[in-house]
């Protein structure tokens, strides 16, 4: 901006950058002459526009101007607004980012909220499932029982009978005498009877297990080394890892806080996933057996008592692996992919101990890859539930 100083007539009394030297004519002219001050546009002698102010001293022949150029309002207004313009974009595409974020932040949490809400449904209908299941077993294995003693009391009665009539005594109705019949080393009654004995045992291995299934005692508690009762487990197995030529590699963390814990519940579960694990693998196949303290929240683990650090169990196999639509149903009692061979109480039974000691238990399994298990217990002393 340029301050100039000219008489009325519009002669410079001031050198002027705008308006050249001075006594030298302006290019305008003031048009109304009553008015004291005001402003006109115009262009100077470089062809420039600019705005021109004025104010006529009434006391004396001159006239104060104030020049400023018209490019540089608009120069300044283009940059200011382009300045604006920037800044929004800017401030749009954060917002867009930011509000992009959050919502999928939200809908994450909403996700991660409904799949903790349907896993938990599925657990407690897990549990129900167990529980009735449990209450049935215990039934049928009380039915089944008394037969079973009634066919084994008579199997030994036959052989009793078989060993007292070696002095010849002839069986009413028979034209061969029992004698007859023991002195023959391929007795045919001696082996059918031996595989009644057989078959009543196996029978009450599993009514056995269908009692244990639906016992609601409480564990006892005492501190235990984890290592060591790993040890002693796989030592149980050792013949049938010898079998297989299985390789068992440790990955034993050192020093382990006690364990506060059932020990003989938790021998069963570990030597039901050993058990499990040596059957899927093939010949020369490999499992490994790790074990670790960590970090979890409650909300991680649904079902696990009480939060901070836990034990961590893994046991890994390279079997040939379990499906999708099996890996759902593993846990459920009589349920079993080796058809004709096993009970399907092994891992029903893992399960239920496991949560009897205040833990929780985890399968991941692929075909082709081989199966994971992961046990979760509580490190503090807590109260323990009773096995639904």
């Amino acid at each position: 901006m340029e301050v100039l100083l000219t008489n009325r007539s519009g002669i410079l009394q001031t050198p002027s950058i705008r308006f050249g030297p001075i006594l030298n004519k302006l290019p305008f002219h003031f048009e109304d002459k009553s008015e004291n001050s005001g402003s006109i546009e115009t262009v100077d002698i470089h062809g420039e526009k600019v705005q021109v102010g004025y104010s006529r001293f009434r006391e004396f022949n001159y006239v104060l101007l104030t020049v400023r150029s018209l490019l540089e309002e608009k120069t300044a207004w283009s940059l200011f607004r382009k300045e604006l313009l920037l800044i929004l974009l800017v401030s749009g595409i954060l917002i867009y980012f930011l509000s992009n974020r959050l919502a999928g932040a939200m809908i994450q949490r909403i996700q991660h909220a409904d799949e903790k809400k349907d896993l938990a449904f599925r657990e407690l209908e897990h549990s129900h499932k167990l529980s009735s299941i449990g209450r049935l077993a215990a039934g049928v294995a009380h039915e089944i029982n008394n037969p079973l003693a009634i066919i084994n009391q008579k199997v030994g009665l036959i052989r009793d009978l078989i060993q007292c009539s070696s002095d010849g005594t002839e069986l009413k109705g028979m034209s061969e005498s029992i004698t007859d019949i023991t002195r023959n080393p391929d007795c045919k009654i001696y082996r059918l009877t031996d595989e009644i004995v057989n078959a009543v045992v196996r029978c009450r291995s599993i009514t056995h297990r269908l009692l244990y299934f639906s016992n609601r005692m409480e564990p006892s508690k005492e501190a235990m080394d984890l290592n060591e009762l790993i040890r002693e487990v796989l030592r149980v197995l050792n013949h049938a890892f010898m079998e297989r030529q299985a390789r068992v590699d440790l990955d034993l963390a050192e020093d382990l806080p006690l364990l506060h814990a059932d020990r003989g519940l938790l021998q069963q579960a570990l030597f039901n996933l050993f058990n499990n694990a040596v059957e899927a693998i093939p010949v020369k196949g490999k499992i490994l057996v790790s074990t670790r303290m960590e970090s979890v929240k409650t909300e991680d683990l649904e079902q696990l008592e009480g939060s901070g650090t836990v034990f961590v169990i893994n046991i890994e196999d390279n079997g040939e692996g379990i499906s999708r639509e099996n890996l759902e149903h593993i846990f459920e009692p009589f349920y079993t992919t080796r058809m004709g061979y096993g009970t399907g109480l092994g891992l029903s039974i893992t399960y239920g101990i496991i949560q009897k000691l205040g833990g929780r238990i985890r399968v991941e399994s692929e075909l082709g890859k081989g199966t994971r298990f992961i046990i979760y217990l509580p490190m503090r002393t807590i109260p323990t539930r009773a096995m639904p």
